[in-house]
Parts: structure tokens; C-alpha cells; sequence
């Protein structure tokens, strides 16, 4: 962009471009009485997704040699497509009791989900397929069941103490490279622990422990070898599976008060341990493992109300986002290849706040900024860290059951970017190749006018 060869809202390939399509089913039901209280969900969805997405430019067809079978060096361009139904549900009964005096509530419950994804990588170029990478059956069943227990212990003293456990079933029938197909079974125990003090003065302490975990991708879970080469499958190295559920560790201390009227004001400091990281890899276009991480941070949340027809509310977060041990960066070039700490797209600061006016005759007006602060796009660090600062407008009439409103997004027209990577990337087959930040702009300002009837 910056040498003139695409423009903001341009990109590498203008072929790139994508569908979906989502169908959903759910359901509710419960049941309270005096003593208990019993609830059931389900759902039910099929989702469809074909997506041509170009995230390098030419740079992996240039080094690899590729050919089109009718000559001419093909872009990086892939095609993800993906047919998926999943469906699950939770059952959970609460009991309310009295055990030695204490007053309880004593939660059982279980979830379920099973997901049915037909999933295909292709090459392609200018929107054509051309060749065909992995085409895999995935199927991933999970069972959790969890236990609760809410317990009074003084008129000042609460505890929530909770234990899960999950299983989750990976298997993959993958079509064109048989040697990553697989079933594989994991499971965790979690336990959690919250201690509320309160309240005093319309305030309260509270304390919270806990572990928890991701499931990675069932694929990578169960791969053995990669291809080497896109356009050929005889070009295999050895690949070790990615564990199914990684465990993360965290610890949260807040305080929260209602003591000024009006004000609603929460704020905590928190620690989080993860055995390792989810980053987006620009070769790929997907997420893939790295490492251990710590992450610790500050939060601070508050909801004024001064006036009945003002409401004011700011949101403050502030994090240190670091890998345990160092991480290679993404980088194409050797020279410019480094290790470092940070861990890529973490934000180190957020702000989100704004104020609504409900003035006289049902008209009604919102200000609000959004900023995402202090983020990495790689592990050393390579560029300054980005920041992104959006400003929104509403205004409109609400009377009955229709709302009409006027909102101007982006009021100030910034120009910065939704998020942003950095690795290597070729803007054309004779093009030298290069690292750097490959992002995706935030929107220019936009009107909108939008009516609204409820019924």
C-alpha cells in the first residue's frame, strides 16, 4: 500500500471472496419450585462456508516452483470449505436445602455436543480451483459434567465451589493424505473456586481460582506427517499431534461497589497461565499451536447513572501478554528471522466507553469510543505495536413500537486497522518478497438510517 501498488481498501488478490450460510434450531425448558429447579437446553445447526482467501500474494508459489498444469505461476490464493451439523444440549437440576445450618444450593448438571464437519483445503488461483491438499471427515464429541455447590456461610461470607469434567473424541478420516487419519480421546478435570466478602457499605470483595482449557483442532490433533509440497503428496515430514485439551490456570482478585448512588463500579486484578497459544499463521491462513503463556492484567468497569436521563459507563482493561519461553517469528526473510517473547495480536490496552441522553419526547442520543491499544503483530516485536481508536454516533425516535434511528459510524473517519499481522508476503510472481504488516483497515465513515418495529 504504502508503494502505491493497492490502495487502503485494495488487496493482494481481488479475487478473493466467500459465502456462508447458518441454520439454527433451539430450545428452552424449565421448571422452579421451592426446593428446586430444573432446566434443559438444546439446539440444533447446519453451517455452510466456501471462502478464497489470499494471504501471502505469490510468495510460497515462487519458492516452491508451482506450476498451473497449463503454465503460469499460481497466486497462494486457498479455498477452505466446510459442511457442518452440530447439536447438543445441557441438563441441570438445582437444589435449594439447608446442611448444618449453612443455606445451599447444590447444582448437577451435564452438556453434550457432537459436530459433523466435512472439511476441504484446495489450491487455487483467481478464484479456481486447481488442486486439492487435505480432505478430511472430522467429527468431535464432548461430554462435560459438572457439580456446584453455593454455600452461605455467614451473613457476610459466600463460596462457590465447583468441579468439571470433560472428555472430548477426535476422530478424523482424512481422504487425501490417509496417514493423518485418526481417533484420539482426551479429557481434563476442572476445578473452580470463587470466595465472596460482602457486602459492606454496598461493597464487596470477592476471589476466584480456576482452571479451564481449549480444545485444538482435530486435524492437528491427529496428524502424523505434513505435506512439504502443496501440488504433490509423495513430500512428507514427520509432524507431532497437537494435544486435544490444554490446560490454563487462573486467579482473579475484584472489588465491587454500589456505594456512591448511581454508580456501579468494578475492578480486578487477574493472573492467567496457559500451556500454550493459539496464534494465526500467515502461510496458512488458519490458527496453529505455539507455546506456554502468562498473561496478567487490571480491569476496571463502571455504570453511572446521574440523571434519569443520562447514562454514563467506561470499561478500562490493561494486560502484559507474554510467551514462558521464546517463540520464532513469522518471518519469511532469514535475515529479518528472530525470537522473541510477545505473543502476536495480544491487546495490552482496551477503552470502551461512551454516554447515552434520553431527552424529552422519546428522542434519544449515544456517544461511544472503542480503543484497542499497545498490540504486537509478532514475537520480537518487529514494528511499533498498533493502536486503534473508533468513535460512533447514534440519534433517533422511539415512540411505541417503532424506533427510528440515524447513526454515523467511524464519526472521526480514522484511519487505522481491525487487526494486523506481520509476515512475509509477494505482491506479484516477479515482485521481490518481503516482510511486513498485512492488515485489514477498519471501515471508513459510514451513515445509516435503520426503522425498527417490535412486536
Amino acid at each position: 500500500m504504502n508503494e502505491g501498488l493497492i490502495n487502503r481498501f485494495g488487496n493482494i488478490d481481488p479475487t478473493d471472496n466467500g459465502k456462508t450460510r447458518r441454520y439454527t434450531l433451539n430450545g428452552t425448558w424449565w421448571q422452579k419450585e421451592k426446593s428446586y429447579q430444573r432446566e434443559a437446553t438444546f439446539y440444533l445447526a447446519k453451517y455452510d462456508f466456501d471462502l478464497f482467501s489470499n494471504f501471502s500474494g505469490f510468495i510460497n508459489s515462487v519458492s516452491q516452483n508451482i506450476m498451473l498444469p497449463g503454465g503460469g505461476v499460481p497466486s497462494d490464493q486457498v479455498n477452505q470449505t466446510e459442511s457442518r451439523i452440530y447439536f447438543g444440549g445441557k441438563i441441570e437440576q438445582t437444589l435449594f436445602n439447608k446442611v448444618a445450618g449453612f443455606d445451599m444450593q447444590n447444582t448437577l448438571g451435564i452438556q453434550v455436543r457432537n459436530d459433523l464437519n466435512h472439511v476441504l483445503l484446495n489450491n487455487s488461483n483467481r478464484g479456481v480451483v486447481y488442486n486439492n491438499v487435505s480432505n478430511d471427515q472430522v467429527t468431535v464429541t464432548s461430554i462435560g459434567l459438572y457439580l456446584q455447590n453455593q454455600t452461605y456461610w455467614l451473613p457476610k461470607l459466600k463460596t462457590i465451589a465447583g468441579l468439571r469434567g470433560d472428555i472430548f473424541n477426535f476422530d478424523v478420516h482424512a481422504f487425501a493424505i490417509p496417514q493423518n487419519s485418526g481417533n484420539k480421546t482426551d479429557a481434563l478435570v476442572s476445578p473452580k473456586l470463587s470466595v465472596i466478602l460482602g457486602p459492606w457499605y454496598d461493597s464487596e470483595i470477592y476471589l476466584n481460582f480456576g482452571e479451564g482449557y481449549h480444545s485444538n483442532d482435530a486435524r492437528g490433533v491427529n496428524a502424523t506427517v505434513v505435506n512439504t509440497n502443496q501440488q504433490s503428496n509423495n513430500n512428507f515430514a514427520p509432524q507431532l499431534g497437537a494435544t486435544g485439551l490444554v490446560r490454563s490456570k487462573g486467579a482473579e482478585v475484584g472489588f465491587r461497589t454500589e456505594a456512591i448512588k448511581g454508580l456501579k463500579s468494578t475492578l480486578a486484578f487477574w493472573y492467567l497461565q496457559s500451556a500454550s497459544e493459539l496464534v494465526f499463521s500467515g502461510d496458512t491462513g488458519t490458527t496453529e499451536t505455539s507455546g506456554a503463556s502468562t498473561r496478567y492484567g487490571i480491569e476496571w468497569a463502571n455504570f453511572y447513572k446521574p440523571f434519569s436521563w443520562l447514562t454514563l459507563d467506561a470499561d478500562f482493561s490493561f494486560t502484559r501478554a507474554r510467551y514462558d519461553q521464546a517463540q520464532l517469528n513469522q518471518a519469511s526473510d532469514p535475515a529479518n528471522q528472530a525470537y522473541g517473547f510477545h505473543i502476536p495480536n495480544a491487546v495490552g490496552r482496551t477503552i470502551n466507553t461512551g454516554a447515552t441522553l434520553n431527552l424529552p419526547h422519546n428522542i434519544f442520543a449515544t456517544l461511544r469510543l472503542r480503543h484497542f491499544g499497545n498490540v504486537t503483530v509478532d514475537t520480537n516485536n518487529p514494528v511499533a505495536p498498533y493502536n486503534t481508536t473508533i468513535v460512533n454516533f447514534s440519534t433517533g425516535y422511539e415512540v411505541r413500537k417503532f424506533k427510528l434511528q440515524f447513526d454515523i459510524l467511524n464519526l472521526f473517519n480514522a484511519r487505522a486497522y481491525d487487526i494486523g499481522y506481520y509476515y512475509g508476503y509477494q505482491i506479484s510472481p516477479t515482485s521481490r518478497a518481503k516482510d511486513g504488516i498485512v492488515f485489514h483497515p477498519t471501515e471508513p465513515r459510514m451513515f445509516r438510517a435503520s426503522l425498527v418495529y417490535q412486536f
